[in-house]
């Protein structure tokens, strides 16, 4: 459950890039939780990506 804690609150902020370099060991659990096709439906509805969104270019 922190895990989807963690992902979604690094989903809050307009660059993720600057969690990945503030919070690198935490970098690897996002990125799973990103990719967990059961949270696909959940992700698109929510917090979907578009183009340059980790960089805060979006």
């Amino acid at each position: 459950m922190l895990d989807l804690y963690v992902t979604v609150m690094s989903r809050w902020t307009p660059c993720r890039t600057r969690f990945y370099r503030e919070a690198p060991r935490m970098a690897e659990v996002v990125k799973r939780v990103d990719a967990d096709p059961r949270l696909a439906a959940f992700w698109a509805a929510r917090f979907p990506f578009v183009p340059g969104w980790e960089d805060g270019n979006a």
